[in-house]
């Protein structure tokens, strides 16, 4: 419950923060936009170090004190985490997928406000717009998204998705107007929908449960350093090539990535039917 309340929480910031920043942006100026921001952090700041007081004293209360971390046991996790990563099973290959898709994106993410603005026109807020537009579609088709997952696979959701956002991003490329791009957005979100809760479900059946967050921060850390020179490469395509050149390599990867995702996306059965074995024994508690 609380996880689901934090998700949702979050897409709604996605939606209202983009748009907001898009008005404050035209109507006042960039330094206002930095300001509010500035506050906004400050904030969460305040509200962080609250909930960590209240949290160390909850936990002083309790009987079971939790394990303390340490060096060897963080380096053992992360032995554990980095053999699953180079076994050439499902880890690498969500590891490969996801370094693909997030270098490939990091060559655009930081262009797509300037090549909307400065050649095809776009206000700030529409540009602000956009993001809200996406990220609306996401929040009101998660839910379903993750069900289809639960019924049909992961890998389904996963697939299915990635096959969405490259029609997203099929739009963008030969759109020319405002709703060209509202478009767009509207099924690349669709396909974020579909990505994330098949995304998060698969690692969490791929990775033992003592290793889950290790994983995630592991994998995030990795990939953060992988696509750290994506966005310097797509500034530099841009300036050589044309201002359009970047926006095609997503496209490129993303069909490229389909059919291999569909091939290596599949958990060994005898996970598979553990985790559906699982589902069929709550539906009959439930009923």
């Amino acid at each position: 419950r609380v996880y689901g309340a934090t998700s949702t929480m979050y897409m709604v910031v996605n939606i209202v923060g983009p748009m907001l920043g898009g008005m404050i942006a035209q109507g006042l100026s960039f330094r206002a936009v930095f300001i509010v921001a500035f506050a906004l952090y400050g904030a969460a700041a305040i509200i962080r170090v609250i909930m960590a007081r209240v949290a160390r004293r909850e936990s002083r209360s309790t009987a079971e004190q939790p394990e303390r971390p340490s060096l060897a046991g963080l380096r053992h996790s992360l032995g554990s985490v980095f053999g699953l990563i180079t076994a050439g099973g499902l880890v690498t290959w969500i590891f490969i997928s996801d370094g693909v898709r997030d270098v490939s994106f990091g060559l655009t993410d930081n262009l797509m406000p300037i090549y909307l603005e400065n050649e095809m026109g776009l206000t700030l807020m529409q540009i602000g717009s956009l993001q809200s537009i996406a990220a609306l579609v996401a929040m009101i088709l998660m839910s379903p998204a993750g069900w289809l997952s639960d019924k049909k696979g992961e890998r389904v959701g996963i697939v299915g998705g990635m096959a969405l956002i490259a029609a997203g991003w099929s739009i963008f490329l030969v759109g020319t107007t405002f709703w060209h791009f509202v478009a767009s957005q509207a099924v690349a979100g669709m396909g974020w929908a579909f990505i994330e809760p098949a995304y998060s479900s698969l690692i969490s059946k791929a990775v033992p449960e003592r290793l889950r967050g290790t994983a995630f921060g592991l994998l995030s850390t990795s990939l953060g350093l992988i696509s750290l020179p994506a966005p310097w490469l797509g500034a530099r395509l841009w300036e050589s090539v044309s201002p359009i050149f970047p926006f095609y390599i997503p496209l490129v990867t993303m069909v490229i990535m389909l059919p291999i995702m569909w091939i290596k996306f599949r958990l060994p059965a005898s996970e598979e039917g553990a985790a559906s074995g699982a589902g069929a024994d709550v539906e009959t508690r439930t009923a």
